[in-house]
């Protein structure tokens, strides 16, 4: 009880009556916070006041009488209220105990009668109040329950249910209570479909903890719901038995999370045991648990004998430091899983290369139970990946580095000698006459040559100095570290004495030697690319003083470099700007009269002036832009042709001198046909000229392309016969039809003798084999006659006419007058 004295309202339409019981009341102790002597001052009071009980009369003014006055103020505040009343007859009591009064007097009472009502009335109100709240509680607490919860008597009859058994039942509270638990609950057996014994009944006979049971409830609906029961006896604090209570789970949702996680294993160890890469589960100390098809056979292994094996060991020694640092990465919840390319050596000592995507299957407390690995075997592709490094860094016919690898090991070692102040070596190395190897025996054999060189060649220097093979027959050595020019040319002359050894295949004997240009770290370049050219610059010298030796680099030969490169710009800038021009040169047959023309490239230089090709074209042959301009002459002659013709003169004939560059060039034909074609000429109109050498250089590859030309209505004749090869039987092979007997034999016919014999032999031989010889270079009026005496078909030089462009021929010969006519162009 509280220490605070109670607070009473009196409600007594009687005023002696309500004065006598205040000073009573206050005379107990109590407080009286107001009388009212109607319905509506009652309850104005009540609001007003707030006591702690209420004495009311139920006979009162106002609209309503004490009973449902007591009703209204119990509306609005559960507070107790004792009737007083000189009534007690049935319907009065009748009515006051609907509104449930703690305490009823009837007039007149007695003093100790009010304060005994008073105390009763409030510890009644207290224990109501606190068995409504436990009440409230206890219903709150089982509709909060997730769980169906039914209660019985000991008679098995429902005492109540809660909303989450409401549900599954299919009733009501209300419609459940009183019935007997089998009325209302009807459970089967999950498989058979039978009835359950009567859990309630089977509870309140055992004790100990219940059992969780599994079954299938049906509802009043008709709806089947498998859940979990599980019924307990209800007992008091005397151990009576006071009822039964029962628990209904509903695991519907258990259930299919457990069909969803069956199938997905069953879908995982099928997708585990067809699955097209390997695929195992590894203990976390490394044992294999279970492996697939794939994985047993990409290990080489039995299925019953891999579980006997640690994934550990078959890891390659070279890589189990990677692989440990990847799993204590897992281990630790650093990585979620991790994929890598390693080594594994299976039992039969086979080394297969793998790409593993290893994760983690963990416990609730994050332990690492077991890992997933999948395993695919990569051994081809990598396999692949080498092959195609190889191809991209190495020489495929000797193994040695190639132009690429070559370029970046010099970087490297210039980068490591700048750093230590050391100096470096390029030797750039071309064999000797190797063109007659591959010209008389094959190319197999020069491939062979190649392969042997290279061997000498890795044999003959230090194992920390880099060979590789620029291509070719052009090979290159780096020193790396070297003390002075001495200890290099040591190396020359050994590198020279191995060259010198002749080679074997199919039992020929192979000879060869080589020239060799040096370059030097830092004293002539300090790139890569410069010491590259300035070795090549020096090995042309070398080949030059005699081959089979040996040239340093001077730096005297830097302005030459420089001239060079210069001169290689400057024919770029001719070609785009059309800066060339063709003159041409009359061909006269043995009676004096003009029988066709050679045109001869030209340079309008826009400082230097007119520029012959003997001082542009050996450049232009090495830096490539040959065939550009090639193809510009063969062009600017087409359409030349194309007007004579158009003006009338339609037996104009043109050849083109070929260089050896142009001629080695893949579309040479397409280019040739597709120029006549352009500009509507016949075949016919056009020959090609060619130097020996060109020819000569690949035999067989210049064979089948004059075959073809020929083939296409082209006329071939050799250019400068007499300086190169002069081989009967490459004449006798080629598709040829005529011969130009070299300058150079002209310049003192006819009194010396030897040049006479020579002269004579070509004409007499070129006679036989039925093709057309040409004296070219005739100057005086005695070479002429001396060619005319051998029987030399056409006579070309000074003596006649000098070389002039196309306008200032054309009214020489009066084109379009003269029939038979024709002219041979010239990019020499």
């Amino acid at each position: 009880m509280s220490d605070k004295p109670t607070r009473v309202l009196i409600v007594e339409d009687e005023a002696i009556i309500a004065m006598d019981l205040a000073q009573r009341l206050e005379s107990y102790g109590y407080v009286v916070t107001g009388i009212a002597a109607s319905s509506d001052q009652a309850i104005e009071l009540f609001d007003s006041t707030g006591p702690d009980l209420v004495m009311m009369d139920i006979v009162i003014r106002g609209g309503m009488d004490g009973v449902e006055t007591a009703a209204r103020l119990r509306e609005r505040r559960d507070v107790p209220v004792i009737y007083l009343t000189a009534f007690s007859d049935d319907e009065t009591l009748r009515r006051a105990r609907a509104t449930a009064p703690q305490g009823y007097l009837l007039k007149p009472f007695r003093p100790d009668d009010i304060r005994a009502s008073i105390e009763v009335a409030l510890v009644k109100h207290a224990m109501d109040s606190r068995l409504r709240q436990s009440e409230e509680w206890f219903s709150r607490t089982l509709c909060s329950i997730g769980e169906g919860v039914v209660a019985t008597d000991t008679a098995g009859r429902v005492r109540m249910i809660n909303p989450i058994a409401e549900g599954l039942i299919g009733l009501s509270d209300a419609e459940a209570v009183g019935q007997p638990i089998g009325a209302i609950l009807d459970l089967r057996h999950e498989r058979s479909g039978l009835p359950v014994p009567d859990p309630v009944a089977g509870a309140m006979m055992m004790s100990g903890l219940p059992a969780q049971c599994p079954a299938l409830l049906t509802t009043r609906s008709g709806a089947v719901t498998p859940v979990e029961y599980a019924a307990a006896p209800i007992i008091a604090g005397d151990g009576e038995l006071m009822g039964c209570v029962l628990v209904l789970r509903d695991i519907a949702r258990r259930r299919e999370m457990e069909r969803a996680l069956a199938e997905s294993e069953r879908r995982f160890h099928s997708a585990f045991e067809y699955a097209a890469i390997g695929m195992a589960l590894v203990a976390a100390d490394g044992r294999f648990l279970q492996a697939n098809d794939v994985a047993v056979a990409m290990l080489g292994v039995h299925g019953e004998v891999i579980a006997g094996l640690s994934f550990l060991h078959l890891c390659h020694e070279g890589d189990r430091p990677m692989l440990d640092e990847y799993l204590a990465r897992l281990m630790d919840n650093s990585l979620p899983s991790f994929q890598i390319e390693l080594r594994l050596v299976t039992p039969d000592s086979r080394v297969v290369w793998a790409l593993l995507s290893v994760s983690a299957v963990r416990d609730d407390r994050g332990t690492t139970r077991y890992y997933i690995v999948q395993l695919q075997d990569v051994t081809a592709r990598r396999s692949a990946e080498e092959q195609l490094v190889f191809v991209a860094y190495y020489d495929a016919l000797t193994g040695l580095s190639n132009r690429t690898q070559i370029n970046r090991q010099l970087e490297q070692s210039i980068a490591f000698c700048r750093r230590r102040g050391e100096q470096l070596a390029v030797m750039f190395i071309d064999l000797d006459n190797f063109k007659l190897v591959n010209g008389s025996l094959g190319h197999n054999a020069g491939d062979a040559l190649l392969r042997d060189v290279a061997r000498r060649l890795k044999g003959a220097v230090r194992e920390t100095d880099i060979v590789g093979r620029l291509g070719g027959d052009e090979f290159v050595v780096i020193l790396p570290g070297v003390e002075d020019d001495s200890a290099v040319a040591g190396v020359c002359t050994k590198l020279i004495a191995a060259m010198e050894l002749p080679c074997t295949f199919e039992e020929h004997l192979i000879q060869t030697s080589c020239s060799i240009g040096i370059s030097r770290f830092p004293n002539d370049a300090v790139t890569g690319d410069r010491l590259i050219v300035a070795a090549d610059d020096a090995m042309y010298r070398a080949k030059e003083l005699g081959k089979n030796g040996f040239v340093f680099y001077s730096s005297e030969w830097g302005r030459q470099i420089n001239q060079r490169m210069v001169l290689e710009a400057d024919l770029r800038r001719a070609l785009a700007e059309s800066q060339f021009e063709l003159h041409y040169q009359p061909i006269h047959d043995a009676d004096g009269g003009v029988h066709s023309l050679e045109a001869l490239l030209r340079w309008q230089h826009p400082e230097r002036g007119l520029v012959a090709p003997d001082v542009f074209m050996q450049s232009a042959e090495r830096s490539g832009l040959i065939v550009p301009i090639g193809a510009w002459v063969l062009r600017t002659v087409c359409s030349q042709l194309r007007a004579w013709h158009d003006a009338g003169a339609v037996d104009v004939k043109v050849a083109v001198n070929l260089s050896a560059r142009q001629f080695r060039d893949p579309d040479l034909v397409g280019l040739v046909m597709g120029t006549l074609a352009e500009f509507d000429l016949d075949p016919s109109c056009l020959a090609l000229e060619l130097t020996e050498s060109s020819i000569m250089q690949q035999p067989e590859r210049a064979r089948a392309t004059l075959d073809e030309l020929r083939r296409n209505g082209l006329r071939i004749a050799v250019d400068d016969f007499g300086t190169g090869y002069s081989s009967l039987s490459y004449l006798k092979r080629l598709p040829i039809h005529a011969l130009k007997i070299d300058r150079s034999f002209m310049t003192d016919l006819p009194d010396n003798r030897e040049s006479g014999a020579i002269v004579s032999a070509i004409v007499t031989m070129s006679r036989a084999l039925g093709l057309t010889v040409v004296g070219e270079g005739v100057e005086n009026s005695a070479q002429a006659r001396f060619l005319n005496d051998l029987g030399c078909d056409l006579l070309q030089g000074f003596l006649f006419e000098q070389p002039a462009p196309a306008m200032v021929i054309e009214s020489l010969l009066g084109l379009g007058r003269r029939a038979g006519m024709g002219s041979a162009v010239s990019v020499q």
